[in-house]
């Protein structure tokens, strides 16, 4: 079998080959590709030895392209299969080539979380939680909304600050969550809470132990490693006997690009917690060689900016008539969002210490951030961060809603699913319907696929054994299948009320 290889061009180099996939058949590869105005494709490769195919090889083509043909011509068929968007024989590849699609569907080329798995984690007994590139998650206070972005956060601390420990942190830059005690489950929990993390090709779940309730700390058991390269066979690594590097055995960190990948999204992700720093004098620099971040209460945004300024931010969100370095582009989002806003960010000289003027009209001076409103200090690390990320990233953030308009808060849904287009993965948590509907507007506007939004709507959990959330699903017109009772719906029961509807 002739082998194919991710870069390769296919049919007149119309398409690239991006990822290669599972395999239809012993006969067949499959894979993710690309065509040259990147919209994506499903292409399945049926190789032969020679120079042309021999007549058999031929006929079994024709057979499977009349197959596909006819199910594809069968009513409805665009809706719920892929057809064929292409065909031919490249000679020059020896393969024959079907290049099929289905309409909705876009494959960014990145790789991402597809869920993640809590057992015993502080409100939680077994949770499985699916993910999509944008992730929005909503409910009641105290339902465990907060506590899905702190279970990446901790690890995300833990590879950052220590990168060969066999030990998970609760307390350090990201968040403090106290003591062991604190992080089980005090209805199902004993001594073990597992975190566990999935793509479509890899699964990983770690297993902590903590004989020390007080303890600020636990220690990693074992880790539990599977992905598509080895046929999905688990291996479970005893942490005491293997070597830790970034939360991951070195053995198959040096092995795996899947190891590598879960490695790089870990220790680059951001968090950005509800309790965000706010207006301030002088902001901290620190170095590129321990944060690369904004810092979870945006602490560090200042200095991103300015050491990150000529950073390229994803061309899809650029915005036209403005530099496309990353310094720029943020003021270009600021003023979308706050007419007539710009900033300048100036190092103090002599200490380690970064300033920030801000004006909201050419006209004036800049001005100290405490003399502006809140609603631009408390955007701005999220606009640094999803500008300065890469495809691939992750970034998480709680209310980004705060401290803005109701014109702002849909403005920020509209840019959250630009952001996860652009193959930055997004968790969000929010309490705003206008962030809620201006995600909405974003798949109505076909800006953003509705298969790549998942929203979860957290509830009390009232025994052991109830189910915690419940997840509508987003429609290519931007509606719900279903809309639970207290999900963003305060507003009609207000008007029901006033109107004399319900008492």
């Amino acid at each position: 079998m002739v082998p194919f290889e991710k870069g390769q061009k296919l049919l007149r180099d119309r398409y690239t080959l991006i990822k290669q996939k599972t395999l239809f058949d012993a006969r067949s590869e499959s894979w993710l590709a690309l065509d040259n105005d990147e919209y994506d494709y499903l292409i399945r490769l049926w190789p032969f030895d020679s120079e042309t195919p021999d007549d058999l090889q031929r006929a079994l083509w024709d057979n499977e392209l009349r197959t596909i043909y006819r199910l594809g011509s069968s009513p409805g068929a665009e809706e719920f299969l892929l057809v064929i968007w292409d065909a031919g024989i490249d000679l020059a590849a020896r393969c024959f080539v079907m290049v099929l699609k289905a309409p909705g569907y876009r494959f960014t080329g990145y790789n991402m979380l597809t869920k993640l798995i809590l057992e015993h984690f502080k409100c939680f007994e077994k949770l499985h939680l699916a993910l999509a590139p944008l992730t929005l998650l909503s409910g009641a206070n105290a339902t465990g909304k907060s506590t899905i972005l702190q279970s990446l956060a901790i690890l995300n601390q833990t590879s950052v600050e220590r990168e060969w420990s066999k030990t998970l942190i609760f307390n350090a830059s990201n968040t403090g969550l106290g003591s062991a005690a604190d992080i089980i489950d005090k209805l199902t929990g004993q001594k073990t809470f597992k975190i566990g993390l999935h793509s479509h090709s890899f699964e990983c779940l770690w297993t902590m132990k903590a004989t020390d309730r007080l303890s600020l700390s636990a220690p990693i058991e074992n880790i539990s490693w599977r992905e598509d390269g080895n046929n999905w066979e688990e291996k479970i690594y005893n942490v005491k006997e293997n070597n830790i590097h970034h939360l991951l055995p070195s053995t198959i960190l040096e092995s795996s690009e899947n190891a590598k990948y879960l490695s790089d999204v870990i220790s680059n992700l951001t968090y950005i917690s509800a309790d965000r720093l706010g207006p301030r004098e002088t902001y901290s620099a620190t170095t590129p060689d321990l944060y690369k971040t904004v810092g979870s209460r945006g602490e560090r945004t200042a200095w991103f900016l300015h050491h990150f300024e000529d950073r390229t931010p994803p061309e899809s969100l650029v915005l036209k008539d403005f530099p496309p370095i990353l310094q720029r582009q943020t003021e270009a989002w600021m003023r979308f969002f706050f007419p007539g806003t710009s900033f300048e960010i100036k190092p103090v000289s002599n200490a380690n210490l970064i300033t920030i003027g801000i004006r909201t009209s050419d006209a004036t001076n800049f001005h100290r951030p405490q003399n502006v409103g809140y609603g631009l200090s408390s955007v701005l690390p999220i606009f640094a961060a999803c500008l300065g990320a890469k495809p691939g990233d992750l970034v998480m953030a709680e209310n980004p809603e705060a401290h803005l308009s109701p014109s702002g808060q849909s403005k920020m849904g509209i840019f959250l699913a630009r952001t996860a287009v652009a193959g930055i993965q997004v968790m969000l948590e929010t309490h705003s319907d206008h962030v809620l509907n201006g995600v909405r507007r974003a798949v109505k506007e076909k800006m953003i696929d509705e298969e790549s939004v998942s929203i979860h709507f957290f509830i009390p959990r009232k025994q052991k054994d109830d189910s915690q959330v419940i997840s509508p699903i987003m429609k290519k017109d931007g509606n719900l299948d279903s809309w639970p009772d207290g999900f963003f719906d305060q507003l009609d029961k207000d008007l029901a009320f006033l109107i004399g509807w319900e008492e």
